[in-house]
């Protein structure tokens, strides 16, 4: 997510925090109102530029922008809903008041302000950032509160180099990846070494294949429950937790996890 937004910014996009609409002025200190005004001038900027404006849901989730704010009466007029649609930059309404008078300066070479913006607003672009998971971002997002349908989830995933070891420094390379890099670390080896290394170093396995296999008798709530119990068992005991996967590539954010069992 910070590397995300920090790219987004080198690029010059616009952000807009959504925490004091979702969160309210108790905890943010923003009034709702003040802070419709700052996503108007934060939409104004980004259509005079021709950059992307980021609606920053961070780990919020999104407001309910139709029935809080591009649908009420006090703000519908100044942060209509077309500011947040995918096809406003091919027009947009000039005349209403989304435009104050302190936008509508000359271009930078002498051109009438509405038609340096009909030249720039072709850039304009609305992204929506969230450092939710990918399991769970439906619901922690809550998606029907987006205003408008047309709109696509893209994962960016952070790929880290594979490093060969030896299997002397399993270990190590498993804390630093784990505690230094706040990363899981996956293993890949063609051989059973690493599964019988990490047999006699405190370890709770999780047959994921097996439990693939087991899932047509005892459905996939009997295969979260077992995996759950591996889960807790780790967790009691202080132990490495492995998802032996041998060759299967079972969906872990999606099908088997579980809010419940498998967070």
């Amino acid at each position: 997510y910070a590397e995300a937004r920090a790219h987004l910014a080198e690029g010059g996009a616009l952000f807009l925090d959504v925490k004091p609409f979702v969160q309210g002025v108790i905890k943010t200190k923003i009034k709702f109102a003040d802070h419709v005004e700052t996503a108007r001038q934060t939409a104004v900027k980004a259509m005079k530029a021709g950059k992307t404006m980021v609606i920053d849901l961070s780990d919020v989730g999104t407001p309910d922008w139709k029935e809080k704010i591009c649908g009420v009466e006090a703000y519908k007029k100044v942060f209509p809903s077309w500011m947040l649609s995918p096809d406003n930059n091919r027009e947009c309404d000039k005349h209403g008041q989304i435009f104050k008078k302190e936008d509508k300066k000359d271009g930078p070479n002498g051109e009438d302000w509405d038609e340096h913006l009909n030249k720039m607003i072709v850039g304009y672009r609305i992204a929506y950032l969230s450092c939710c998971g990918p399991g769970n971002y439906e619901k922690d997002i809550t998606l029907p509160f987006l205003p408008i349908g047309k709109w696509s989830a893209v994962r960016i995933k952070n790929v880290s180099p594979v490093r060969d070891i030896g299997i002397k420094a399993l270990v190590t390379a498993i804390d630093e990846t784990v505690h230094s890099l706040g990363k899981v670390p996956l293993l890949l080896d063609g051989t059973e070494n690493t599964d019988t290394f990490l047999a006699f170093q405190h370890t709770s396995v999780i047959e994921m294949k097996g439990l693939i296999l087991k899932k047509a008798s005892i459905g996939i709530e009997g295969v979260r429950e077992e995996m759950r119990k591996k889960l807790v068992e780790a967790l009691k005991n202080g132990n490495t937790l492995l998802l032996r996967l041998t060759n299967s590539a079972p969906d872990l954010l999606g099908e088997y996890a579980s809010d419940d069992c498998f967070p």
